[in-house]
């Protein structure tokens, strides 16, 4: 009877793997899978096994991926293109306007104009790139000089800052370079500084760097302990009416670099932000 039962024991074993055998090598197939290949269907390699089913089934769920993923690149390749057209209609529009009326509420008005097209054309390469493929770019930019977009940001915003009440020091190495599109740095800063202003009315915003890394400190209202783990993730917003997408925004364009991003906060005792890059 022992003899008899180490030999099923062994026969139920070998069964088991003749059985599982398919399992592991679907299991296999599937994990090395990567994300960014196309047109891949696995049925072929398994219609010998009982698990062809499942490998069929996997492959309709493929090719809906693959369908799913070219839509997203045409939309991308169009908006690329239908968005920033009319932008640049409208700012060469505006240098005409400006050319034709030398009148300072006209200039004021025409200043106003050419801020938001900008605005709008950074967040439109912004979120273009971060809706591409990792290893894909809207256009290779830099190296791109962080002091020049951060004097440019706070020679756009002064009138907010000066409504504000805020006094402002800022100290930036020129040396500071990165190799990214401008419009990307710059719709980064200006979400940090315009959240620094929007939160420090007649406080005090510096603004520092050395070669490597750059701080934007406030001495505003600060951010609550139970918000800071929260802080970047999509949506999440403590402001009436917020989007919360600004600092998630941030977050992802610092990820798609490598670059860290570090928020120390206390409420009621101001902000820092160090971007390192």
């Amino acid at each position: 009877m022992l003899v008899v039962l180490i030999v099923a024991l062994y026969l139920a074993s070998k069964a088991a793997d003749s059985v599982l055998e398919p399992v592991r090598r679907l299991t296999q197939r599937l994990t090395g899978l990567s994300p960014k290949q196309r047109g891949v269907r696995i049925e072929a390699e398994f219609g010998d096994s009982d698990i062809s089913q499942i490998a069929a089934a996997v492959d309709s769920y493929l090719e809906r991926i693959d369908h799913f993923v070219d839509r997203e690149r045409s939309f991308t390749a169009a908006a690329s293109h239908e968005l920033r057209t009319p932008l640049s209609v409208m700012i060469g529009a505006v240098d005409i306007i400006e050319a034709d009326c030398p009148q300072p509420a006209t200039q004021r008005a025409v200043t106003r104009i050419r801020r938001a097209c900008s605005e709008m054309l950074a967040f439109i390469e912004a979120a273009l790139f971060l809706s591409r493929e990792e290893d894909r770019t809207i256009y290779e930019g830099g190296p791109c000089t962080v002091s020049n977009v951060a004097e440019q940001l706070v020679a756009d915003l002064k009138g907010d800052i000066d409504a504000a009440g805020i006094e402002l020091s800022t100290h930036v190495d020129t040396a500071l370079t990165v190799q990214a599109p401008e419009s990307l740095v710059k719709i980064m800063l200006s979400n940090l500084l315009r959240n620094a202003i929007e939160h420090s009315h007649h406080g005090r915003i510096d603004i520092n760097s050395d070669g490597h890394s750059l701080e934007i400190g406030d001495t505003g209202s600060g951010i609550a302990e139970a918000d800071l783990p929260r802080i970047f993730d999509r949506s999440y917003t403590t402001k009436p009416g917020g989007t919360g997408l600004g600092l998630n925004l941030v977050k992802r364009i610092c990820d798609r670099y490598g670059w860290t991003i570090d928020i120390t906060s206390k409420a009621g005792a101001g902000t820092t932000v160090k971007l390192t890059f």
